[in-house]
């Protein structure tokens, strides 16, 4: 049987697209693997309802067309993927 205590680990793949970068002026299309870590916790509402509440991080950790990410004004210090918090509310039904 399982606790209310959750942990959640998920590789996400998909497309991203930047237009007009705001110094190269170029286009890029990118495939992306992005890998994300939750943990939460889950309320029984009813027997066929629950709420569960995940806070994590996320961080995209390969790209197949990289494009320049700066992290000051100056746009000349050039910066990877920053890891990002992350927070969700899953609502389930369950018939």
């Amino acid at each position: 049987m399982a606790g209310p205590f959750n942990f959640e680990i998920l590789a996400s793949y998909g497309q991203s697209r930047l237009e007009n970068h705001v110094t190269t002026g170029k286009n890029y299309d990118s495939r992306d693997l992005e890998l994300i870590g939750a943990a939460g916790y889950e309320w029984m509402l009813h027997e066929n309802w629950s709420v569960d509440i995940q806070a994590g991080l996320g961080r995209v950790v390969s790209k197949s067309n990289p494009w320049p990410i700066y992290k000051d004004d100056s746009l000349k210090k050039e910066v990877g993927e920053e890891t990002i918090p992350l927070g969700a509310v899953h609502v389930a039904f369950w018939l």
